[in-house]
């Protein structure tokens, strides 16, 4: 696996009649930095008052692989850096699937 890149599983909750919440695999999906020519790196760091608290950004490609969704997608991520040291992704995109429908996305605070 290329550096900047991770793999995860996406789930969506269904509910039958009276029954507890379940999660169901949705698709598998590898997410990669991509290298930006504007600043030069994977991923931008603002660290306006000299702490460990700051603002990270990055784009980057993915790949969604499943029965239930599959394409390609392009993302954006608007991390939150908290002071100690944590990052909470805040990623946003849009998935071309492989029979040309577009699909909007979001992984609020790292959720996937």
């Amino acid at each position: 696996m290329p550096i900047g890149s991770t793999i995860g599983r996406c789930w969506y909750p269904t509910r039958a009649e009276g029954a507890k919440m379940q999660l169901e695999h949705l698709c598998d999906l590898e997410l990669a930095y991509r290298q930006e020519p504007l600043y030069g790196d994977l991923l931008k760091m603002v660290v306006p008052y000299e702490t460990l608290e700051g603002s990270l950004y990055g784009e980057g490609d993915a790949t969604f692989t499943g029965q239930r969704l599959s394409g390609t997608a392009r993302w954006v991520n608007h991390a939150r850096r908290r002071s100690d040291g944590v990052n909470l992704p805040d990623v946003h995109g849009v998935i071309r699937t492989d029979d040309g429908a577009f699909v909007l996305f979001t992984f609020p605070h790292g959720v996937l």
